[in-house]
């Protein structure tokens, strides 16, 4: 077994001694399996299947849900076997026009096609935004670089894109790269200039990085970043603003951007950051509260609640995400939270993923609760309109 396997089947298995005493959700489920299902998406250009829709957010105007979308075993299986080309991947949009329909499969719209980065865009985290100028999307993007020959090694960076959607085409405004966006989970808009981003740690690789997360470390933070005055400059100014959280992952910003919400995935709790606007010394880092699973991507809501997707547990979700020991499905629990109150109302509920797993990411939208997932395939569908 290589190195790095071996490094990461040690890893998985000091979160699982952490993951040890997680518990099994007693509430009852909003949604039953009967009104869910998975709902197969293929590339309109390419009658592509779509695997790894990591996070989903709505447009402005909730007709259309952006998706984040890259196969990331077909991408890490060809940087490990170093070919010349390795697979990428793309923002799409859905129409939730389509789902009362309750079809098996839906053609959807790669809105990144053609764009000069294309070969080497892999979405992450995403964000969309109404701003003045149009809608923005920003996405934390996996790019992979590689040395001058044929045998050299592919190594995997983080980078900052941002986009404006022009009908169903995405128009690339700017990329922002930095050696501390190497751990970046997630990005938030707080307006059309500045962004937050969370970052999981703050080693960037080889043993320092396997150390970290071997011990687990509350070495996660958050990052303002502010888009530079001229789209050339691919600089950005980076200000750490909050550190210290115990893997730093899903921000959803207040519609007033007075307040942020980050999901400590490993802490099985999010917190809560006051004086967010204006970025005054007077910023405090509020409230947490436990939630019911390790919490990944969040939504925010109406009336201040918020949509999370939660990990039950992190060993089985390490498993099935690096494909070890045949693991091959993750538990799914989606919950609406309210922050208020520090009370968690599960809506969905898999605890085998044998419908579907390692749920990433959910928003609603034109009645139905939508769910993707950082490693399987399609989008978890579940008709609001027919709730118990």
């Amino acid at each position: 077994m290589p190195l790095q396997h071996i490094s990461r089947a040690i890893c998985i298995a000091f979160v699982s001694l952490l993951s040890a005493c997680d518990k099994t959700a007693t509430e009852s489920t909003v949604f039953t399996d009967e009104q869910c299902k998975v709902i197969e998406l293929v590339d309109s250009e390419n009658a592509g299947v779509l695997r790894g829709i990591e996070d989903l957010a709505l447009d402005p105007k909730g007709e259309h849900a952006i998706l984040s979308v890259y196969d990331r075993w077909a991408t890490e299986k060809a940087a490990r076997a170093k070919a010349e080309r390795l697979p990428h991947g793309g923002l799409y949009r859905l129409s939730l026009a389509e789902l009362p329909r309750a079809p098996d499969r839906i053609r959807v719209e790669r809105l990144t096609s053609g764009f000069e980065h294309e070969e080497d865009f892999r979405p992450h985290g995403i964000d969309v935004y109404a701003s003045a100028n149009g809608t923005l999307v920003a996405s934390i993007t996996r790019s992979y670089r590689r040395g001058n020959t044929s045998a050299s090694r592919w190594e995997k960076r983080v980078v900052l894109d941002i986009f404006r959607l022009e009908g169903s085409r995405a128009v690339h405004l700017l990329r922002m790269g930095a050696e501390r966006f190497c751990n970046a989970n997630d990005v938030s808009f707080l307006n059309e200039n500045q962004l937050l981003v969370s970052s999981d740690g703050t080693a960037c690789r080889g043993f320092s990085k396997t150390m970290e997360q071997l011990r687990g470390s509350k070495s996660g933070s958050v990052f303002l970043v502010r888009r530079p005055q001229n789209d050339n400059d691919q600089l950005a100014s980076i200000t750490e603003i909050v550190s210290d959280i115990y893997f730093a992952n899903g921000i959803a910003v207040t519609s007033e951007s007075d307040r942020a919400f980050i999901a400590a995935t490993r802490g099985r709790e999010i917190l809560e950051i006051d004086g967010i606007e204006g970025f005054a010394s007077e910023r405090t880092r509020g409230s947490s509260f436990e939630v019911p699973g390790h919490p990944d991507n969040l939504t925010q809501l109406p009336e201040g609640r918020l949509l999370a997707a939660l990990h039950p547990n992190l060993m089985r979700l390490g498993l099935y995400r690096y494909r070890q020991f045949g693991v091959s499905t993750a538990p799914s629990l989606i919950a609406e939270i309210d922050p208020a109150r520090a009370q968690s109302r599960i809506l969905f509920s898999d605890r085998t993923g044998h419908m579907f797993s390692a749920a990433t990411s959910a928003i609603m939208g034109a009645g139905h609760l939508i769910a993707g997932s950082v490693a399987d395939a399609g989008v978890l569908v579940c008709d609001m309109r027919e709730q118990r």
